[in-house]
Parts: C-alpha cells; sequence; structure tokens
C-alpha cells in the first residue's frame, strides 16, 4: 500500500535483550496454519527469527534499541471482494519464559503505528490507505489466533495502546466490540475529529484578519 510500515513495536525490555538458553519456541513459517476469520482472506503467514536487533527512530520522545530477540512474523491479508493487500505485523518473544501471558495491539497517530511494552507479544499493522475499528477487531483476532498457535496457549489478556487517530480507534473498538479487549490504554484520543483537522487553522485565520 501508499503507507511505509514502520512497525517500530517498540521496547521489548531488558528481559528480552538477554535471551535465555531453554524453552525456546521455534519460530519458522511451518508453525502457523492460516486462521480462519469471518470478513478476512488469509493470503500467507511467515515467520523468522530476528536476534540482536537494532532500532533507530531518529526522533524526539523515541527510544533507539539495540540487541532485540523476537520471532518476526508477517501475515498477508485482504478483505473479501477488494482489491487491497494489508501487512499484518506480529512480535513474539522467542522464549516462553520472557512473555508475560497478554497481547498487545498497537495503533499509532496519524496513519502510524507503532509501540511496543515489555514481555508483551505485540501485534500492529499498516493499516492500507484508511484503518476503522473493523480493521483493528479483525488484527486483534488474528494476533490471538498467532499468540495461541505459537506459545501453546491463548493469551491471558489483550489490550490495545494508541494515540491521536489510534486512540480513537480504541475508544470505537471498546464501544463495538466490547468483549474483545480486556483493556484500552486512551490517552489522547482525536474524538472531535473535525475540530481536530481544522483546529491548526484557527490561529492562521486570526492572524491573517488581524494582519498579524
Amino acid at each position: 500500500m501508499g503507507l511505509n510500515f514502520w512497525v517500530p513495536l517498540l521496547a521489548f525490555g531488558s528481559t528480552l535483550i538477554t535471551e535465555a538458553k531453554n524453552t525456546l519456541l521455534v519460530c519458522e513459517s511451518s508453525t502457523f496454519t492460516l486462521p480462519d476469520i469471518a470478513g478476512l482472506n488469509i493470503l500467507s503467514i511467515t515467520a523468522e527469527p530476528k536476534r540482536n536487533q537494532s532500532l533507530h527512530f531518529g526522533l524526539p520522545l523515541y527510544l533507539d534499541l539495540s540487541g532485540l530477540n523476537y520471532c518476526d512474523v508477517k501475515v498477508q491479508v485482504c478483505y473479501p471482494n477488494s482489491n487491497d493487500n494489508v501487512l499484518v505485523q506480529i512480535w513474539l518473544p522467542l522464549n516462553l519464559k520472557d512473555w508475560n501471558g497478554c497481547l498487545q495491539a498497537a495503533g499509532g497517530g496519524g496513519a502510524a503505528t507503532g509501540l511496543f511494552d515489555s514481555e508483551y507479544a505485540a501485534v500492529s499493522t499498516n493499516g492500507g490507505y484508511f484503518c476503522t475499528q473493523d480493521d483493528m477487531a479483525l488484527l486483534i483476532g488474528l494476533g490471538k489466533s498467532v499468540v495461541e498457535q505459537f506459545f501453546g496457549k491463548a493469551a491471558h489478556h489483550s489490550y490495545y495502546n494508541g494515540c491521536s487517530q489510534g486512540d480513537r480507534q480504541g475508544y470505537a473498538l471498546a464501544q463495538k466490540y466490547s468483549d474483545l479487549l480486556d483493556g484500552v490504554n486512551g490517552k489522547c484520543p482525536s474524538i472531535g475529529f473535525l475540530d481536530v483537522a481544522m483546529g491548526p487553522y484557527w490561529p492562521q485565520l486570526v492572524m491573517k484578519e488581524e494582519s498579524i
């Protein structure tokens, strides 16, 4: 699609930086089968271990990371009777004892995705051109299936974390799919989207009318 897929499912934390030597899980494409999710066509699923990875953002408030070890699962999906091709990416701790038993779906500001917390299994998407609460609901269902296949048990809690547009989707998820998540980390949702869109232009209009 037209957007860069940042993923950065940020910050695995120190327990994942030093990978334990036992209870390693098998991270390969054959570990997973294509789940059956209503309203979604699963085109492919691939997985490969990533070791000693580094992430550099070059942006304020984003931490540069190094020494990350995880199972990188990529799922290509599309919607029935559509021409889209959406990438869903899921990062999983390579060691069972490094997983806190939870899944975190990550939404970002605007069209971006991102933010991953310590010891979570994390799922995010490039979102295509547009991403709605229905898209995110399917994303979470897909993430739950992959997590259960990899760890051999379901996540005991599932959360959503986002900001701005991503946070607005989180609020919509809570309203429309209340049984899908155990919590939404809602910090700064762009609820009044019209006001948000017009807000940056108001000061310029005032300055122009006042000849400032």
